[in-house]
């Protein structure tokens, strides 16, 4: 992915602002509409009022205040990625499995009977009325199907119904429901697992106190029973849970939940959609992260690399003087032995001097090559 951070000044914005609507100019920054918004804000920059570029004739714009302790310029990335434009992102919109659904011919109904249910509807079947705890309950307790069918005696029949009907719809779609650990079951879409569960709302009602609890608390005063009791409503709903997300299809007063199979299907899809996204985002969050560290990583190389240049710049600017002026004053040594002795003999002491000093300027020197020094060797 190629990056491009731009600086943008207080002027040029206000310019854009007036020339483009924000929502397009927006979208080339790689911004949303309300931080560019912001953005104009913290500048102090005005905008145009609504409906300004859709206008035949506009008039003068607001003169851009002065900056005053307002931001002067911002820096985006134009290499930024919308989600829509990020591989792999689905868009829910005109989606063939979802337009499936809303076509009448293709509505889920809900047999009147249980006739060939389906293997899980059956299992489910013969584990309620197979234990005499469940055949014996009263029809306000809760039952256990061994599945993900949560609901009271009284509810059992239509809610094993509704569930035939969702699952042979489902497999009808090329879905397969799944067990987890327990009782959980799911659905895969799009490689994302959707858990499911039929149950039952519960309502709350006023708790009427019983004799027992009256007579404890004539006897203890500052014992209290509940406000409230919680029961089962009879509503029955389904809850799609895709752990980060999740979507509860209910009865309505006008719609029971047996007309509403086609719309599970629909939200099961859209929540799908909605965590495939997620992830796909995530992933590309976590590409940019590595991508940004790397670059980071490697500019903080090449500013490591520019100031041990700059400092041997420095070390050989400094090397040079240092060297340039042993030669001077090897020369003005050398001229006042000639003032002081007459003359300058070769193979004198002083010769001997100026040779080892002009080797040892040369040492010095980042332009002359380096003659032998025993300061340069090691002893062994």
């Amino acid at each position: 992915m190629s990056f491009e951070w731009v600086r943008i000044e207080r002027e040029e914005l206000y310019e854009m602002v007036w020339k483009k609507p924000i929502t397009a100019l927006a979208k080339e920054y790689g911004l949303s509409y309300g931080e560019l918004r912001t953005l104009c804000t913290r500048m102090n920059i005005p905008r145009p009022p609504n409906g300004y570029h859709s206008r035949t004739v506009k008039e003068e714009k607001t003169p851009l205040p002065p900056a005053g302790d307002h931001d002067l310029f911002f820096n985006v990335n134009l290499g930024k990625k919308y989600l829509s434009e990020i591989d792999g992102v689905i868009n829910t919109k005109n989606m063939p499995e979802i337009e499936f659904e809303k076509k009448l011919r293709d509505r889920i109904v809900v047999a009147k009977r249980l006739i060939s249910p389906h293997p899980l509807v059956q299992s489910m079947a013969e584990k309620i009325y197979g234990e005499k705890k469940n055949r014996t309950a009263g029809p306000d307790s809760s039952v256990d199907s061994g599945s993900f069918v949560y609901v009271t005696v009284k509810n059992i029949n239509r809610a094993l119904k509704i569930a035939d009907a969702l699952l042979k719809a489902l497999e009808t779609r090329g879905y397969q429901v799944s067990k987890e650990l327990g009782f959980q079951y799911y659905v895969t879409v799009l490689n994302v697992k959707i858990h499911i569960s039929l149950k039952e709302h519960s309502k709350q009602v006023p708790h009427i106190p019983t004799d027992e609890e009256l007579r404890r608390h004539r006897q203890y005063s500052w014992l209290t029973f509940p406000k409230y009791d919680y029961v089962n409503s009879g509503e029955l709903y389904i809850k799609l849970d895709g752990r980060r997300s999740q979507a509860i299809i209910s009865d309505k007063t006008d719609t029971p939940l047996e007309a509403q199979l086609n719309t599970v299907m629909m939200r099961m899809q859209r929540l799908a959609v909605r965590l495939h996204n997620d992830k796909v985002e995530a992933e590309q969050r976590k590409r940019e992260c590595i991508e940004r560290n790397a670059r980071r990583e490697q500019f903080a190389k090449r500013q490591e690399q520019e100031k041990a240049k700059l400092e041997k710049l420095h070390t050989d600017s400094e090397q040079w003087h240092t060297s340039q002026r042993l030669r001077a004053y090897i020369e003005a040594a050398r001229q006042k032995a000639i003032q002081t002795d007459g003359g300058f003999y070769s193979g004198s002491g002083l010769a001997d001097w100026v040779a080892w000093a002009h080797r040892q300027a040369d040492r010095i020197d980042p332009l002359v090559e380096s003659p032998y020094s025993i300061l340069d060797d090691t002893f062994r």
